[in-house]
């Protein structure tokens, strides 16, 4: 990348997160650069300035470095039509109003014992 020109191909919230994008884009073969390289410098952008820490990419790179980023954020993005809490079964056949009843006991033992020192 040796005086060819960089563009911004992604931001990232944590320096962490860009490391680990930016490695995982040379190993795919583009030739990613963390343009904010020292935490300081990102960090006048964090949380709600401009975005975070910067990716960058050869111009001719930037579009494959993109796609790549996308295509992961996409296989890690979870189903939306999986189970809900909700739907799901108790342990043992459980169901929601004996745990209910179980905490309120609890609290109840428990403010007995604070009055009782009181």
């Amino acid at each position: 990348m040796d005086g060819e020109p960089v563009e911004e191909a992604a931001r990232f919230s944590s320096f962490s997160e860009a490391q680990v994008a930016c490695s995982a884009l040379r190993a795919a073969g583009v030739d990613a650069v963390v343009l904010d390289a020292d935490p300081i410098a990102g960090a006048w952008r964090e949380p709600y300035g401009g975005g975070g820490y910067r990716i960058g990419a050869p111009r001719d790179q930037v579009v494959q470095a993109r796609a790549l980023l996308r295509q992961v954020e996409a296989a890690e993005t979870p189903a939306l039509d999986g189970p809900r809490l909700a739907d799901a079964e108790a342990p043992d056949g459980w169901g929601l109003g004996r745990l209910i009843l179980i905490a309120a006991v609890f609290l109840a033992v428990a403010v007995a014992a604070v009055l009782s020192r009181l």
